[in-house]
């Protein structure tokens, strides 16, 4: 497994939040730029970044970053479509990738290190054709899945997102602990936990 390629779904609207929460500032900086920055600091061979809701905007505060933007039109239809946008791109490269690690960007405390543990993982246990971060009794992103679940990353059901796979192949999973995970940009409070935050 030489090739990893990282898919970021940063598309959605956070609609609850009143405002884009992938540019919320945290620490100083826009919270889509802090994720991508670990992405990219990762073992990973490319970054590819799915845009949507105000692409515009989260593509000028990537532009200068070597990340691959691409824009999912139907985004409005669920996360897996931002998944398949992702997905597509990167099978449409030069050489396709072994595996693809999906990372959501409002996992604020998820850095590089993590990212490597997980690729390395996947690397020492041929055998597990997935490999989830772990945070209490649940097995979710960021998660690598190896290049036979492709065809059925193409093929996930509306508003499902990628959980169905970690279910369904839950018996050949590898499940790495990080309780870091578990924090995102869910609520106002976990924001007010993370320091001083900032709007756009």
């Amino acid at each position: 497994m030489e090739r990893v390629s990282i898919i970021v779904p940063a598309a959605g609207s956070a609609s609850w939040l009143g405002r884009n929460k992938l540019l919320v500032t945290v620490d100083g900086e826009p919270v889509i730029r802090r994720a991508i920055r670990a992405a990219l600091a990762s073992r990973a061979t490319d970054v590819t970044v799915v845009t949507g809701y105000e692409a515009e905007l989260i593509t000028e505060v990537l532009q200068d970053l070597p990340c691959t933007l691409v824009t999912n039109q139907a985004w409005q239809e669920g996360l897996e479509t931002s998944l398949r946008t992702g997905l597509e791109c990167v099978l449409g490269g030069d050489e396709d990738p072994d595996a693809v690690l999906i990372v959501l960007p409002d996992q604020v405390l998820v850095t590089a290190a993590h990212l490597d543990h997980l690729i390395a993982q996947a690397r020492e246990a041929p055998e597990r054709s997935i490999v989830a971060t772990r945070y209490g009794e649940t097995a979710d992103v960021p998660a690598l899945f190896k290049r036979r679940h492709f065809a059925e990353l193409l093929a996930l059901s509306a508003g499902t997102g990628a959980r169905p796979l970690l279910q369904k192949y839950a018996a050949e999973l590898l499940a790495v602990d990080n309780k870091n995970a578990r924090v995102d940009l869910d609520t106002l409070a976990d924001l007010a936990e993370r320091g001083k935050l900032t709007y756009p």
